[in-house]
Protein backbone atom coordinates (compact mmCIF):
# COMPACT_ATOMS: atom_id res chain seq x y z
CA UNK A 1 0.00 0.00 0.00
CA UNK A 2 1.82 3.23 -1.02
CA UNK A 3 0.24 6.36 0.91
CA UNK A 4 -0.22 10.12 0.61
CA UNK A 5 2.22 12.75 0.18
CA UNK A 6 4.88 9.85 0.98
CA UNK A 7 4.16 7.52 -1.48
CA UNK A 8 7.59 7.04 -3.16
CA UNK A 9 9.77 7.22 -0.04
CA UNK A 10 7.41 5.20 2.88
CA UNK A 11 6.06 2.13 1.09
CA UNK A 12 3.71 -0.32 2.96
CA UNK A 13 1.06 -0.25 5.64
CA UNK A 14 0.67 3.00 6.35
CA UNK A 15 -0.92 1.84 9.99
CA UNK A 16 2.27 -0.16 10.99
CA UNK A 17 4.14 3.52 9.73
CA UNK A 18 2.29 5.57 11.89
CA UNK A 19 3.13 2.55 15.01
CA UNK A 20 6.92 3.01 14.26
CA UNK A 21 6.95 6.77 13.75
CA UNK A 22 5.02 7.09 16.91
CA UNK A 23 7.27 4.31 18.69
CA UNK A 24 10.72 6.43 17.67
CA UNK A 25 9.22 9.60 18.60
CA UNK A 26 8.06 8.52 21.90
CA UNK A 27 11.95 6.71 22.16
CA UNK A 28 13.50 10.04 21.98
CA UNK A 29 11.92 11.41 24.56
CA UNK A 30 12.01 8.42 26.75
CA UNK A 31 15.42 7.63 26.31
CA UNK A 32 16.83 11.77 26.91
CA UNK A 33 14.46 11.09 30.30
CA UNK A 34 15.89 7.97 31.98
CA UNK A 35 19.23 8.71 30.69
CA UNK A 36 20.20 12.29 31.92
CA UNK A 37 21.20 11.68 35.84
CA UNK A 38 23.58 8.89 34.27
CA UNK A 39 24.85 11.32 31.77
CA UNK A 40 25.36 13.74 34.12
CA UNK A 41 27.53 11.15 36.06
CA UNK A 42 29.34 9.65 33.61
CA UNK A 43 29.78 12.17 31.15
CA UNK A 44 31.08 15.22 32.86
CA UNK A 45 27.32 17.17 32.89
CA UNK A 46 26.68 16.67 29.23
CA UNK A 47 23.32 15.79 29.30
CA UNK A 48 22.86 15.04 25.69
CA UNK A 49 25.53 12.59 25.07
CA UNK A 50 23.58 9.19 25.39
CA UNK A 51 20.56 10.86 23.89
CA UNK A 52 22.83 11.94 20.65
CA UNK A 53 24.25 8.53 20.34
CA UNK A 54 20.49 7.30 20.93
CA UNK A 55 19.36 9.89 17.64
CA UNK A 56 21.96 8.48 15.72
CA UNK A 57 20.86 5.01 15.34
CA UNK A 58 17.40 5.71 15.17
CA UNK A 59 18.17 7.73 12.26
CA UNK A 60 20.28 4.66 10.49
CA UNK A 61 17.20 2.44 11.60
CA UNK A 62 14.99 4.75 9.55
CA UNK A 63 17.22 5.48 6.71
CA UNK A 64 17.41 1.20 6.79
CA UNK A 65 13.28 1.02 6.99
CA UNK A 66 13.13 3.28 3.96
CA UNK A 67 15.08 1.02 2.07
CA UNK A 68 14.43 -2.46 2.79
CA UNK A 69 10.76 -1.49 2.61
CA UNK A 70 11.57 -0.91 -1.24
CA UNK A 71 12.92 -4.39 -1.84
CA UNK A 72 10.82 -6.78 -3.47
CA UNK A 73 10.06 -9.01 -1.32
CA UNK A 74 11.22 -13.00 -2.72
CA UNK A 75 14.70 -10.79 -2.69
CA UNK A 76 15.15 -11.89 0.89
CA UNK A 77 14.61 -15.65 0.32
CA UNK A 78 17.17 -15.62 -2.60
CA UNK A 79 19.53 -13.85 0.03
CA UNK A 80 18.34 -16.33 3.21
CA UNK A 81 21.13 -18.61 2.54
CA UNK A 82 24.03 -15.98 2.61
CA UNK A 83 22.30 -14.16 5.88
CA UNK A 84 22.40 -17.38 7.84
CA UNK A 85 26.03 -18.18 7.21
CA UNK A 86 26.57 -14.00 8.15
CA UNK A 87 24.65 -14.64 11.59
CA UNK A 88 25.52 -18.42 12.06
CA UNK A 89 30.01 -17.07 11.95
CA UNK A 90 29.24 -14.26 13.56
CA UNK A 91 27.58 -15.83 16.76
CA UNK A 92 30.36 -18.53 17.16
CA UNK A 93 32.97 -15.72 16.54
CA UNK A 94 31.78 -13.79 19.13
CA UNK A 95 32.64 -16.95 21.81
CA UNK A 96 36.43 -16.40 21.00
CA UNK A 97 36.83 -12.65 20.08
CA UNK A 98 34.03 -11.19 21.41
CA UNK A 99 33.97 -8.08 23.41
CA UNK A 100 33.24 -8.79 27.77
CA UNK A 101 30.60 -5.97 29.11
CA UNK A 102 28.92 -6.56 31.95
CA UNK A 103 30.26 -9.51 32.48
CA UNK A 104 29.02 -11.51 29.45
CA UNK A 105 30.69 -11.39 25.95
CA UNK A 106 27.94 -10.88 23.41
CA UNK A 107 29.59 -7.58 21.06
CA UNK A 108 32.05 -7.76 18.73
CA UNK A 109 34.50 -4.73 18.01
CA UNK A 110 35.31 -3.49 15.22
CA UNK A 111 37.66 0.05 15.93
CA UNK A 112 35.26 1.89 17.63
CA UNK A 113 32.22 0.47 16.37
CA UNK A 114 30.82 -2.69 18.29
CA UNK A 115 27.26 -5.07 17.50
CA UNK A 116 25.14 -7.97 18.93
CA UNK A 117 26.02 -10.75 16.48
CA UNK A 118 22.87 -12.66 18.10
CA UNK A 119 20.73 -9.54 16.65
CA UNK A 120 21.82 -10.40 13.11
CA UNK A 121 21.47 -13.94 13.60
CA UNK A 122 17.96 -14.12 14.90
CA UNK A 123 16.76 -12.24 11.96
CA UNK A 124 18.54 -14.05 9.39
CA UNK A 125 17.05 -17.11 11.13
CA UNK A 126 13.43 -16.42 10.69
CA UNK A 127 14.30 -15.69 6.58
CA UNK A 128 15.73 -19.16 6.72
CA UNK A 129 13.27 -20.83 8.46
CA UNK A 130 10.38 -18.98 6.38
CA UNK A 131 11.77 -20.27 3.13
CA UNK A 132 11.93 -23.50 4.24
CA UNK A 133 8.93 -24.17 5.85
CA UNK A 134 7.48 -22.62 2.07
CA UNK A 135 9.25 -24.68 0.79
CA UNK A 136 7.55 -27.93 2.25
CA UNK A 137 4.05 -26.61 2.60
CA UNK A 138 2.67 -30.06 0.60
CA UNK A 139 4.87 -32.25 3.13
CA UNK A 140 5.69 -29.92 6.52
CA UNK A 141 7.76 -32.63 8.03
CA UNK A 142 10.72 -32.44 5.77
CA UNK A 143 11.31 -29.27 6.77
CA UNK A 144 11.80 -30.25 10.15
CA UNK A 145 15.63 -31.17 10.45
CA UNK A 146 16.82 -28.22 8.50
CA UNK A 147 14.87 -26.02 10.51
CA UNK A 148 16.38 -27.72 13.95
CA UNK A 149 20.07 -27.74 12.80
CA UNK A 150 19.99 -24.25 11.59
CA UNK A 151 18.27 -23.46 14.98
CA UNK A 152 21.00 -25.42 16.76
CA UNK A 153 24.00 -23.88 15.10
CA UNK A 154 22.37 -20.01 16.27
CA UNK A 155 20.91 -20.81 19.65
CA UNK A 156 23.99 -22.82 21.14
CA UNK A 157 26.44 -20.41 21.30
CA UNK A 158 24.06 -17.44 22.26
CA UNK A 159 23.01 -19.92 25.08
CA UNK A 160 26.35 -19.63 26.60
CA UNK A 161 26.39 -16.08 27.11
CA UNK A 162 23.06 -15.13 26.60
CA UNK A 163 19.88 -17.18 27.65
CA UNK A 164 16.88 -14.90 27.40
CA UNK A 165 18.11 -14.61 23.80
CA UNK A 166 18.59 -18.11 22.76
CA UNK A 167 14.95 -18.55 24.30
CA UNK A 168 13.41 -15.63 22.45
CA UNK A 169 14.75 -16.98 18.89
CA UNK A 170 13.56 -20.40 20.15
CA UNK A 171 10.16 -20.00 20.72
CA UNK A 172 9.71 -17.67 17.40
CA UNK A 173 11.31 -20.81 15.33
CA UNK A 174 8.76 -23.19 17.64
CA UNK A 175 6.06 -20.70 16.75
CA UNK A 176 6.85 -20.37 13.17
CA UNK A 177 6.78 -24.41 13.12
CA UNK A 178 3.03 -24.53 14.66
CA UNK A 179 1.98 -21.97 12.00
CA UNK A 180 3.91 -24.05 9.61
CA UNK A 181 2.16 -27.21 10.29
CA UNK A 182 4.80 -29.16 11.63
CA UNK A 183 3.61 -32.30 12.65
CA UNK A 184 2.40 -32.51 16.40
CA UNK A 185 4.70 -35.80 17.30
CA UNK A 186 7.81 -33.37 16.12
CA UNK A 187 6.80 -30.31 17.98
CA UNK A 188 6.63 -32.59 21.27
CA UNK A 189 9.74 -33.83 20.45
CA UNK A 190 11.32 -30.41 20.70
CA UNK A 191 9.63 -29.73 23.83
CA UNK A 192 11.15 -32.84 25.53
CA UNK A 193 13.84 -32.31 24.46
CA UNK A 194 14.54 -28.62 25.70
CA UNK A 195 13.26 -29.81 29.54
CA UNK A 196 15.57 -32.99 29.26
CA UNK A 197 18.75 -30.71 28.11
CA UNK A 198 17.58 -28.11 31.15
CA UNK A 199 17.69 -30.90 33.60
CA UNK A 200 20.79 -32.12 32.73
CA UNK A 201 22.80 -28.87 32.80
CA UNK A 202 21.11 -28.50 36.46
CA UNK A 203 22.86 -31.54 37.59
CA UNK A 204 26.11 -31.56 35.62
CA UNK A 205 29.21 -30.50 37.50
CA UNK A 206 30.08 -27.06 37.74
CA UNK A 207 32.92 -27.13 35.53
CA UNK A 208 30.75 -28.82 32.66
CA UNK A 209 28.15 -25.76 32.68
CA UNK A 210 28.10 -22.70 30.92
CA UNK A 211 29.88 -19.90 32.65
CA UNK A 212 26.50 -17.69 33.06
CA UNK A 213 24.79 -20.68 34.11
CA UNK A 214 25.07 -19.68 38.59
CA UNK A 215 23.97 -16.16 37.46
CA UNK A 216 20.87 -17.33 35.43
CA UNK A 217 19.90 -19.74 38.55
CA UNK A 218 20.82 -17.44 41.07
CA UNK A 219 18.47 -14.89 39.22
CA UNK A 220 15.39 -16.87 39.19
CA UNK A 221 16.02 -18.54 42.81
CA UNK A 222 15.99 -14.76 43.72
CA UNK A 223 12.98 -14.23 41.87
CA UNK A 224 10.85 -17.43 42.99
CA UNK A 225 12.11 -17.42 46.83
CA UNK A 226 10.37 -14.26 47.91
CA UNK A 227 8.73 -13.32 50.92
CA UNK A 228 7.48 -11.17 53.50
CA UNK A 229 10.12 -9.98 55.54
CA UNK A 230 11.62 -7.53 53.86
CA UNK A 231 13.91 -6.35 50.87
CA UNK A 232 17.24 -8.12 51.89
CA UNK A 233 15.66 -11.16 52.82
CA UNK A 234 14.26 -11.48 49.49
CA UNK A 235 17.79 -10.84 48.17
CA UNK A 236 16.11 -9.08 45.12
CA UNK A 237 18.01 -8.26 42.42
CA UNK A 238 18.64 -4.41 42.93
CA UNK A 239 17.68 -3.49 39.44
CA UNK A 240 14.49 -5.28 40.16
CA UNK A 241 13.35 -4.03 43.25
CA UNK A 242 14.01 -0.24 42.02
CA UNK A 243 11.99 -1.32 38.96
CA UNK A 244 9.31 -2.65 41.19
CA UNK A 245 9.53 1.18 43.37
CA UNK A 246 9.24 2.86 39.81
CA UNK A 247 5.95 0.94 38.68
CA UNK A 248 4.50 1.75 42.29
CA UNK A 249 5.53 5.55 42.45
CA UNK A 250 3.67 5.81 38.60
CA UNK A 251 -0.32 4.91 39.72
CA UNK A 252 -2.84 5.23 36.92
CA UNK A 253 -1.60 8.58 35.23
CA UNK A 254 2.52 8.99 35.87
CA UNK A 255 4.02 11.43 37.66
CA UNK A 256 4.69 13.18 34.53
CA UNK A 257 7.07 13.21 31.71
CA UNK A 258 10.77 13.47 32.67
CA UNK A 259 10.32 13.71 36.47
CA UNK A 260 10.65 9.82 37.05
CA UNK A 261 12.27 8.88 40.64
CA UNK A 262 13.82 5.95 39.92
CA UNK A 263 16.18 7.02 36.49
CA UNK A 264 18.40 8.07 39.33
CA UNK A 265 19.31 4.39 40.85
CA UNK A 266 18.54 2.47 37.68
CA UNK A 267 21.63 1.57 35.85
CA UNK A 268 20.18 0.62 32.87
CA UNK A 269 16.79 2.41 32.94
CA UNK A 270 17.22 3.59 29.58
CA UNK A 271 17.40 -0.22 28.14
CA UNK A 272 16.35 -3.04 29.68
CA UNK A 273 14.05 -1.40 32.59
CA UNK A 274 12.76 1.58 30.03
CA UNK A 275 9.23 0.14 30.77
CA UNK A 276 9.35 0.62 34.36
CA UNK A 277 10.11 4.72 33.55
CA UNK A 278 6.91 4.41 31.26
CA UNK A 279 5.03 3.01 34.00
CA UNK A 280 6.58 5.82 36.35
CA UNK A 281 6.33 8.93 33.88
CA UNK A 282 2.97 7.95 32.55
CA UNK A 283 1.20 5.73 34.69
CA UNK A 284 -0.29 2.45 33.97
CA UNK A 285 -2.43 4.35 31.14
CA UNK A 286 0.88 5.03 29.43
CA UNK A 287 1.71 1.38 29.58
CA UNK A 288 -1.18 0.16 28.15
CA UNK A 289 -0.66 2.21 25.61
CA UNK A 290 3.19 0.86 24.73
CA UNK A 291 1.63 -2.89 25.01
CA UNK A 292 -1.19 -2.05 22.51
CA UNK A 293 1.23 -0.57 20.03
CA UNK A 294 2.95 -3.79 20.00
CA UNK A 295 -0.05 -5.94 20.10
CA UNK A 296 -1.10 -3.75 16.81
CA UNK A 297 2.27 -4.92 15.16
CA UNK A 298 1.11 -8.16 15.34
CA UNK A 299 -2.63 -7.52 14.59
CA UNK A 300 -1.86 -5.76 10.94
CA UNK A 301 1.23 -8.36 10.18
CA UNK A 302 -1.70 -10.81 10.56
CA UNK A 303 -3.90 -8.86 8.18
CA UNK A 304 -0.94 -8.32 5.56
CA UNK A 305 0.15 -12.22 5.75
CA UNK A 306 -3.36 -12.91 4.60
CA UNK A 307 -3.00 -10.50 1.50
CA UNK A 308 0.53 -12.74 0.52
CA UNK A 309 0.12 -14.74 -2.46
CA UNK A 310 3.15 -16.29 -1.57
CA UNK A 311 4.24 -19.24 1.22
CA UNK A 312 7.22 -17.80 1.75
CA UNK A 313 6.23 -13.89 2.76
CA UNK A 314 2.93 -15.05 4.99
CA UNK A 315 5.42 -17.03 7.03
CA UNK A 316 8.31 -14.77 7.05
CA UNK A 317 5.49 -11.74 8.58
CA UNK A 318 4.07 -13.62 11.03
CA UNK A 319 8.02 -14.73 12.14
CA UNK A 320 9.15 -11.40 12.49
CA UNK A 321 6.39 -9.67 13.69
CA UNK A 322 6.49 -12.57 16.60
CA UNK A 323 10.18 -11.89 17.20
CA UNK A 324 9.05 -8.33 17.71
CA UNK A 325 6.27 -8.65 19.80
CA UNK A 326 7.83 -11.24 22.08
CA UNK A 327 10.85 -9.54 22.79
CA UNK A 328 8.64 -6.75 23.55
CA UNK A 329 6.70 -8.91 25.79
CA UNK A 330 10.29 -10.32 27.60
CA UNK A 331 11.45 -6.39 28.18
CA UNK A 332 7.79 -5.16 29.59
CA UNK A 333 7.51 -8.59 31.81
CA UNK A 334 10.75 -7.91 33.55
CA UNK A 335 9.81 -3.98 33.78
CA UNK A 336 6.99 -5.09 36.20
CA UNK A 337 8.47 -8.02 37.91
CA UNK A 338 6.58 -11.05 36.38
CA UNK A 339 9.82 -12.70 35.06
CA UNK A 340 13.53 -12.69 36.02
CA UNK A 341 16.11 -9.66 34.75
CA UNK A 342 16.92 -10.49 31.31
CA UNK A 343 18.79 -8.11 29.53
CA UNK A 344 16.18 -7.77 26.46
CA UNK A 345 15.63 -4.35 25.29
CA UNK A 346 11.89 -2.80 24.09
CA UNK A 347 11.84 -2.55 20.07
CA UNK A 348 12.41 1.19 18.55
CA UNK A 349 11.78 2.55 22.38
CA UNK A 350 14.86 1.45 24.52
CA UNK A 351 18.43 2.71 23.52
CA UNK A 352 20.40 -0.20 21.84
CA UNK A 353 21.90 0.49 18.22
CA UNK A 354 22.04 -2.89 16.69
CA UNK A 355 18.92 -3.99 18.17
CA UNK A 356 17.33 -1.13 17.12
CA UNK A 357 18.64 -1.15 13.30
CA UNK A 358 17.49 -5.18 13.14
CA UNK A 359 14.60 -4.63 14.13
CA UNK A 360 13.93 -1.90 11.61
CA UNK A 361 15.64 -4.40 9.04
CA UNK A 362 13.17 -6.67 10.50
CA UNK A 363 10.10 -4.19 9.89
CA UNK A 364 11.23 -2.82 6.71
CA UNK A 365 10.98 -6.61 5.51
CA UNK A 366 7.17 -6.57 6.92
CA UNK A 367 6.39 -2.75 5.01
CA UNK A 368 8.22 -4.14 1.88
CA UNK A 369 5.67 -7.28 1.70
CA UNK A 370 3.10 -5.22 2.20
CA UNK A 371 3.90 -3.10 0.03
CA UNK A 372 3.97 -5.91 -2.75
CA UNK A 373 0.38 -7.67 -1.30
CA UNK A 374 -1.54 -4.55 -1.05
CA UNK A 375 -4.89 -6.69 -1.17
CA UNK A 376 -8.19 -5.67 -2.57
CA UNK A 377 -9.25 -2.65 -1.31
CA UNK A 378 -5.95 -1.42 -2.56
CA UNK A 379 -6.32 -2.14 -6.31
CA UNK A 380 -7.58 -0.02 -9.19
CA UNK A 381 -11.14 -0.55 -10.56
CA UNK A 382 -9.27 -2.05 -13.74
CA UNK A 383 -7.27 -3.97 -12.12
CA UNK A 384 -10.30 -5.11 -9.81
CA UNK A 385 -12.01 -5.84 -13.03
CA UNK A 386 -9.37 -8.62 -14.29
CA UNK A 387 -9.09 -10.31 -10.89
CA UNK A 388 -10.82 -13.44 -12.49
CA UNK A 389 -8.20 -13.78 -15.05
CA UNK A 390 -5.40 -12.87 -12.90
CA UNK A 391 -6.25 -16.19 -10.33
CA UNK A 392 -7.16 -18.40 -13.12
CA UNK A 393 -3.45 -17.96 -14.64
CA UNK A 394 -2.16 -17.86 -10.55
CA UNK A 395 -3.74 -21.41 -9.92
CA UNK A 396 -1.85 -22.07 -13.29
CA UNK A 397 1.75 -20.71 -12.59
CA UNK A 398 4.33 -22.02 -10.62
CA UNK A 399 4.65 -20.08 -7.61
CA UNK A 400 8.18 -19.95 -6.10
CA UNK A 401 8.40 -21.31 -2.56
CA UNK A 402 4.73 -22.97 -2.48
CA UNK A 403 1.57 -21.58 -3.16
CA UNK A 404 -1.18 -21.54 -0.13
CA UNK A 405 -3.39 -24.52 -0.40
CA UNK A 406 -6.66 -23.70 0.72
Amino acid sequence: MEWGWGKTLFKGDKYLWIIIIVLIVASVMLVYSSSSRLAYDKQHGDLTYYILRHSFFLVLSIVVLVVTCKIEPMRFAQFSIVGLIVGVATVWAVLFIGKDINGSSRWISIGAFSFQPSEIAKVALVVFVAKVLALHTKNPKEAFWPIIIASALVCFPILIENLSTALLIGTTIFLMMIIGCVPTRYILGIVTSVVLVGVVLLYLPGQFQPKRFETWKGRIERFMNEDEEGVQSKGKNYQALQAELAVANGGVFGVGPGKSYAKNFLPMAFSDFIYSIILEEYGWVGGFVAVALYFFILYRAMVISRRCEKAFQAYLVLGLSILIVLQAIINMSVGVGIIPVTGQTLPLLSMGGTSNVLMSFALGIILSISAYNPGRKAKSSVVSSETSRIEQQRVSRDVEFGDDDE
